[in-house]
């Protein structure tokens, strides 16, 4: 059996139009890991922790982006997305759960730490690589690369958003947000502003 068969038999098709539990994106770490590729591994977690898009993920991946976002997370518990946004709408994001959001970005640091004093690696511009340990060329082959993964291990990455929603609406409601407001904030977390709240509820967080 080849490493890639193995890695989807064993995670099977989870996550499949359902939020990612975070035993679903452990196990997805650890076969990344496995495979010499961590830093994808880490890009989901980015999305699980900030509630972002594939694009934003991977753009934020990126030691200026990551260094930012740490700052801003530790002065104000949000950080700006700017780039990979849908429509090229920048917005600011409120992780529920800052020490995850804290933890899943020097995660991702340490990644590119690695890499960078490693005589055998190229550099890395984004967390994604090739197969043979190769940085990626740009934007479009790494989401080419992350996808492909994602799909052969039998998860939907969107699965990690839906998890971010649900967590990030309860949390509005325990600091006192009406359900329109919950939905509403959220919302506009994931980027798709304050009008989409029902959409939210019935895509994002259905059962919440």
């Amino acid at each position: 059996m080849s490493r890639n068969t193995g890695l989807k038999a064993d995670l099977g098709r989870i996550g499949t139009k359902q939020p990612l539990s975070d035993a679903d994106i452990r196990a997805f770490q650890n076969r990344m890991q496995a495979l010499g590729r961590s830093g994808i591994g880490e890009v989901l977690e980015l999305q699980r922790a900030l509630g972002l898009r594939e694009a934003e993920a991977i753009r934020g991946g990126n030691a200026d982006t990551l260094t930012r976002w740490q700052h801003e997370l530790e002065k104000r518990g949000c950080v700006s997305v700017i780039e990979g946004t849908k429509g090229g709408k920048a917005r600011d994001v409120k992780p529920a759960d800052v020490g995850r959001a804290l933890a899943a970005i020097q995660d991702a640091q340490s990644v590119l730490r690695r890499a960078e004093f490693d005589p055998n690696a190229t550099a890395l511009r984004y967390l994604i690589t090739q197969a043979d340990g190769s940085a990626t060329t740009g934007l479009r082959q790494s989401l080419s690369v992350y996808k492909n993964l994602c799909y052969r291990a039998g998860i939907q990455s969107h699965g990690a958003r839906c998890a971010f929603a649900r967590e990030r609406i309860q949390a509005y409601r325990d600091q006192g947000y009406s359900e329109r407001e919950a939905r509403a904030a959220t919302s506009q977390d994931l980027g798709h502003g304050d009008g989409r709240g029902r959409y939210i509820a019935s895509v994002y967080a259905r059962g919440a």
